[in-house]
C-alpha cells in the first residue's frame, strides 16, 4: 500500500508541475504578442483568466482594445496597424483595489463582468 501512495504522490507532483509549465507558457505567449510591454507577465503566481476584445464607445466612435484578465491585473492593448500581427501595450490595471461584479444573465458560454476602478490606467512611457 505504501508503494501505491508514493506513486500517487509522484503523479500529483508531476501534474502540478505540468500545470505550472502550461500556465507560464500561456503567459509567455501573451508577452510575445504584445510589443512595448513595460511589465513582466511571467510572475510566478499570475494566471490568465480570460482574454477578449473590449469596445469603448467615445463620442459615438468604437475604440477596440484587446484585454487580458489575469489573477492580479488587467492588461489593455491596442491592435497593431492593419497587416501586422499582434498588439501594442496600452496600460495595465492592478486588481488590488478593483471590484468585480457579475452583470445580467450569466450562462456557461458567456460571462459579463463590470470592473469598478477608483483610478485610471497606469501608463509608464
Amino acid at each position: 500500500m505504501q508503494s501505491l501512495d508514493k506513486i500517487g504522490e509522484i503523479a500529483t507532483w508531476i501534474n502540478e508541475k505540468k500545470r505550472d509549465s502550461e500556465r507560464i507558457a500561456a503567459l509567455e505567449a501573451i508577452h510575445r504578442k504584445v510589443s512595448g510591454m513595460i511589465i513582466n507577465l511571467r510572475h510566478t503566481a499570475r494566471a490568465t483568466i480570460k482574454e477578449g476584445v473590449l469596445i469603448r464607445i467615445i463620442d459615438g466612435a468604437d475604440h477596440k482594445r484587446q484585454a487580458y484578465l489575469f489573477s492580479d491585473l488587467v492588461l489593455l492593448t491596442t491592435f497593431r496597424d492593419y497587416g501586422r500581427i499582434g498588439f501594442v501595450y496600452d496600460c495595465h490595471i492592478p486588481l488590488a483595489k478593483a471590484t468585480v461584479a457579475a452583470l445580467g444573465c450569466m450562462s456557461a458560454l458567456s460571462l459579463s463582468l463590470s470592473l469598478s476602478l477608483s483610478f485610471s490606467c497606469i501608463k509608464f512611457k
